[in-house]
């Protein structure tokens, strides 16, 4: 179990450092928004991802935890946002590669009155790109993209 666990903590390691970030909303498809993200390790365990878009008070904060639980051998996590009152909370697994993590959570759908499922999808392209993908459950069962943030190390 100490090796699968190294193993996870090596994927996490990837995501340490300092990131810009462009974000492109499905519901702004002509539009791609700049920022950043400042990724840092606590503990052995965990990372910490706080991440800003925008300036002034048009600004949106955010912290992401993501950390690798061993007794359900399941990555966990959460995410806030300063614009938003939901807390995200992820629990998920990684491909056989290694390369793409994918984190299932709950909250609100983001153009009707209901909890929707959710999938944050983060694949590594390299050790210096990795991608962001949004995606909810639909009623008819599809899953429509809502948002694809690229990472780009600084």
């Amino acid at each position: 179990m100490h090796e699968h666990v190294r193993h996870e903590q090596q994927l996490l390691e990837r995501m340490i450092g300092r990131w810009n970030v462009e974000f492109e909303c499905s519901s702004e498809a002509d539009s791609s928004v700049q920022g950043g993200e400042s990724v840092r390790r606590l503990g052995d365990h965990w990372i910490i991802g706080e991440g800003s878009v925008g300036d002034g008070h048009e600004a949106m904060h955010s912290i992401l935890t993501i950390g690798f639980d061993p007794r359900r051998e399941r990555f966990v996590g959460t995410f806030i946002a300063s614009v938003m009152t939901n807390l995200w909370v992820y629990e998920g697994s990684v491909d056989a590669d290694g390369r793409v993590l994918t984190l299932a959570t709950e909250g609100p759908h983001p153009t009707e009155d209901r909890l929707a499922r959710y999938e944050d999808i983060f694949e590594f392209v390299n050790d210096d790109h990795r991608t962001l993908t949004s995606r909810v459950l639909e009623q008819d069962g599809t899953w429509q993209q809502v948002m694809l943030a690229n990472y780009r190390r600084v």
